[in-house]
């Protein structure tokens, strides 16, 4: 998309705000190999789900498989998650592992317990484990100040 006004493209943009939510370009979380697939969405952005010192982005991508080739199946086609966490300590996204989270959260040996004991088989079936884990982190390092003048 253009705005011919500003001359705003998504290639040159972050992402915006609309009041109520955070909204990043795809362009930060696209994969840099063709073979995985070319998004045939016509959403450029996304919400972050879940904002905080790690933050949380999530969306579903369906990719068309004849831009992938012939050897490829139709059901390629089914729409898969996609994940990918926003570090904004230093503005990295990166997609959703465990070690990307070890990564962050190596300074602190409770979260780093917690994130251990689930085993990589498991990482990826323990959504709501690995959503609560973020959340805690975050309340525990938050980026947010509470105004001292409200209640």
């Amino acid at each position: 998309h253009r705005d011919s006004t500003f001359n705003i493209t998504t290639q040159n943009i972050w992402g915006y705000a609309d009041g109520k939510s955070v909204f990043i370009t795809k362009a930060f979380m696209q994969p840099k190999f063709a073979w995985r697939g070319f998004e045939v969405t016509s959403r450029n952005f996304t919400k972050i789900d879940m904002l905080g010192k790690i933050s949380l982005i999530y969306y579903m991508k369906t990719t068309d498989s004849e831009i992938l080739g012939a050897n490829r199946s139709r059901n390629n086609n089914k729409p898969r998650l996609m994940e990918f966490i926003l570090n904004v300590e230093n503005g990295k996204v990166k997609k959703l592992t465990k070690d990307h989270l070890r990564e962050i959260m190596s300074h602190d040996e409770e979260f780093l317990l917690r994130l251990n004991n689930m085993y990589s088989s498991d990482f990826k079936n323990k959504k709501g484990e690995v959503y609560a884990l973020i959340s805690d982190y975050n309340k525990k390092y938050s980026v947010f100040q509470k105004d001292k003048n409200l209640n």
